[in-house]
Formats: structure tokens, sequence, C-alpha cells
């Protein structure tokens, strides 16, 4: 038996719409399971697997974009009143906010490793902001909290100024910025400074042996004697138990041969030596610990032999502390800092032999040549010279010559004035 009937199907796709369909049962329900597997895959298609995890892509997308902080206008500056290694004193930071900074938020700064320390406990509000604000200090990380105030908008510079900063102690670059950020009270990340967006490194200068002039005196201060120098300075920076003293001698000292040296006050521990030249390195060791700043330190250096005539000797040519790897502590040859004083160097004495002079003859009113006899306590100079004035007794003195008996080639020519008589050689 054949049963006629009239369908009725909703069109997909078009709201409110119908279609008539005529056919049989059996035909009906055959179709209509082929139709509700065509919407089963149509729905999968479009809320399936795929679909769903586009859909959580995008809101991820979101979520990580609503999340992400903003980066301050340009980079953060912070700049030391003094750029001298070890010196304590404020720091101005300078920077432009990319986000609002409400009237209760916070500015986060942490400072290298290497500055010695943060002792901030007052930050004065130069420009760009106003209010109070609160300060506290925890390791080198300082965080600035607003009290009152009204909120800073983007774009906006500000300027404030720490104080209690003790720079590092040691000549060179500081170490990187650890943190520069701004927050809200909850400390939510408003902006952020990372990599080279953060505040550049500072360039340190050394310290002057704390303002003190170091001084260099020989044991013997007779031209060519040979023997210790005292060193003499006074620590503007700490010297670390493995640190060095290298001091250069002026070139007219005739040699410095030191492979040793002492303490005489002012450090524990060991010391040796090395030379090049007229530069000595010392080296601290033994069981050394560190020497305080402002420590007045006197090292004795053996084996100096001084210039070999008299009068000031030349100028030092360098005096300076360093870390085991070089980094310069203090140097007397920085801004402001002094060198020792040139050393005054006394004649030597013919080897403490007394000269002769033996005349031809030794009869009154006789005329003839004078032997002259000596001992040279220091080198005598292929241009040297050699300089003598007889006693007022002698009637005359009328040399124009001179000759070599003995102890030097060469030839000799002579002068006269008066009684005093210079011999050139040649």
């Amino acid at each position: 038996m054949t049963n006629n009937f009239t369908v009725a199907e909703a069109g997909r796709g078009r709201p409110g719409g119908r279609r008539e369909r005529g056919g049989n049962i059996g035909g009906a329900l055959r179709r209509s399971k082929a139709q509700d597997g065509a919407q089963y895959d149509n729905y999968q298609r479009r809320w399936g697997p795929c679909a769903l995890m586009r859909l959580l892509f995008v809101v991820l997308l979101v979520c990580t974009m609503k999340g992400t902080e903003a980066a301050f206008g340009s980079a953060p500056t912070v700049v030391p009143s003094s750029l001298v290694a070890g010196a304590v004193g404020t720091a101005t930071v300078s920077f432009t906010i990319g986000t609002d900074l409400p009237n209760d938020g916070k500015i986060i700064i942490e400072f290298p490793a290497s500055f010695a320390a943060v002792g901030t406990d007052t930050t004065s509000l130069s420009s760009g902001i106003d209010g109070t604000v609160n300060t506290a200090v925890s390791g080198k990380e300082i965080t600035i909290t607003r009290t009152a105030g009204t909120t800073v908008t983007a774009g906006g510079t500000i300027e404030l100024t720490v104080n209690a900063i003790t720079n590092q102690k040691y000549a060179g670059v500081s170490g990187t910025w650890v943190t520069f950020k701004t927050t809200q009270n909850d400390g939510t990340t408003l902006d952020e400074a990372t990599g080279g967006d953060l505040p550049a490194s500072v360039t340190f200068t050394p310290s002057i042996f704390n303002g003190v002039t170091p001084t260099v005196t020989p044991t013997s201060l007779v031209a060519g004697a040979a023997g210790a120098s005292a060193l003499a300075f006074t620590t503007g920076n700490p010297i670390p138990a493995n640190g060095k003293i290298i001091i250069e001698f002026p070139s007219t000292f005739a040699a410095v041969a030191a492979t040793a040296a002492t303490i005489t006050s002012g450090m524990d521990g060991t010391l040796t030596a090395t030379t090049s030249g007229r530069e000595v390195t010392i080296t601290r060791g033994g069981s050394a610990t560190e020497t305080a700043a402002g420590e007045a330190v006197v090292i004795s250096i053996p084996s100096v032999t001084n210039q070999k005539y008299a009068g000031a000797s030349g100028a030092w040519v360098s005096l300076k502390t360093t870390l085991t790897g070089g980094e310069i502590i203090d140097d007397a040859t920085a801004s402001g800092g002094t060198l020792p004083a040139s050393v005054t160097f006394t004649p030597s004495i013919f080897n403490g032999q007394t000269p002769t002079v033996t005349p031809a003859s030794l009869v009154a009113g006789a005329a003839g040549a004078s032997a002259l006899a000596f001992q040279t306590g220091n080198p005598l100079p292929a241009d040297g010279k050699i300089i003598i004035e007889f006693p007022s007794t002698f009637h005359a003195v009328a040399a124009t010559a001179a000759t070599i008996t003995s102890g030097m080639d060469g030839t000799l020519t002579a002068t006269t004035s008066g009684r005093e008589v210079t011999i050139t050689r040649g």
C-alpha cells in the first residue's frame, strides 16, 4: 500500500523559507537521515575541533596583546652626580612614560651589581611629576611610591633625583642595569625597559689616592747609589687581597730591578714584584685581606739605582692600584691627581777616594804641568768634563790643553778662567 504525503521542510540558509516535497514515507525517512547527516557535517565544519582551535587562538592572541606592557617613550637615563670610582652622591633619573602613571603608582629601578651601595632614603621630584613619594630600598633596587599628586599622562617626561648612591670602586664601565619600570600600586607593570632600552652603562674614572700626593723616597739621595725606595700613598678606594700596585720610575733613574717588595705599614699579607724596564708591578698575596679606603700604606721597593748625576730627577711616569684583572682603582695621573714629586740627588764623592794634584816641580814660582788623579764615583760620559779650580796662592793658571795619562780614552781640550780649568773630553 502506498501512502502519499507532503513534507514541509525549512529551507536551510533562508530563515522562514519553506519548500514542499511530495513522496512516500520510506523515501522521506531516508532523505531525513541524509539531511541530518549533512547538517551534522556542516556543524562539524563550522564548530568542530579545527574551528574551536581557531577561536581559542584568537582569544589567546587578544589576551596576550592585552597583557603586553607598554614601553617607555625612549630609553631612560641614570646619571650619577660624580663619575669618580667610589664617590658617594646622587643620581638623576629621567624617562618618558608610554602609559599613564597614576598618583599611587610606583617607579622601580634596580642598579647594576657593580655599584658599591644604594642607600637611597630620599627622592627629590625635579620635573614632570607632582605630589609626594615614599622611597624604599632592597639591595640595589629602589622602589619609589607616589602618595599624592595627579596622574602623569602618557608621553610625559619625568625627572627625579635619588640620594646615597655609591659608585663602583674601580674605573671602567658599570654592569648592566637590572630593572627599570613603572607599575600600578598593586604591582601590575605599566611601562618596562628591557634589553637595549634599559639605561646605558656608566663609565667611571679612577679615584686619586684620597686626594693625598704619593711620595717616593730613596734610601740614599747620592747620585748613582743603589738601594731601596720607600713608596707611600693613601688609598682612595680599597685594594683587594689580590690587587696590584704599579709604579713607573723616571727615565733618569739608572736602573730598576726589583724582584720583591716588602710592606712597611698599612696592609697585611705578602708582596711579590716583577719589573719591566722601569715599571714595577707589585702583587698582593699570602694571607692578605682587603685594604680599606683611606689607609696610609708604605711599601719598600728594593734594587733601585739612582740617576748618576746630581740634581732633580725626571718626572714620575705612573702610579696606580688595580684589581687583579687590571681595572684601575686609584691613579695619580687621573684628573685632579698628582704624581710623586721629583727627587733631588746629591753628587757622589769620587768613590770615597780623595783626589790628588801633584805639580811637576815643587819649587816656589816654578811653572809647569800638574798631575790630577781621581777615582770616578759615577761614569764620566764621552763628552763629559772635569773642572778644577786651583788655590788662590797659585801665581797663574793658563792651561789651554790637557793630556790623558791613564784611566780614560779619547782626547782632551782645556779652557781657563781665572784659576779654574775646564777640561772637556772628546
